[in-house]
């Protein structure tokens, strides 16, 4: 979910830069953080903010985990909760 910058670059900007990570992934106001989500549509998210929302012009829905994705992301999340019980040893 991107869009235009407030300099007029957008597009290949990113590419032409050589800039490799994914961009934005987190919105954050002082009013919330917004993650995109599975089924977000550009029409709920108009209605859930009290701006005019810009978007890319290929917006696409981020496909979801696989299982082996989801079995790491898991794996690290356990880690990491043992990792003080650990160290204290």
């Amino acid at each position: 979910m991107g869009g235009q910058r407030d300099d007029g670059k957008g597009g290949t900007d990113r590419e032409d830069s050589d800039l490799t990570t994914q961009g934005p992934t987190l919105l954050v106001t002082d009013a919330a953080a917004w993650r995109p989500h599975p089924g977000a549509t550009r029409v709920a998210i108009a209605a859930s903010c009290g701006w005019s929302v810009r978007y890319a012009d290929d917006c696409s829905e981020t496909p979801p985990p696989t299982p082996a994705e989801l079995a790491t992301l898991r794996d690290i999340r356990r880690r990491t909760a043992d990792a003080p019980r650990r160290s204290a040893a």
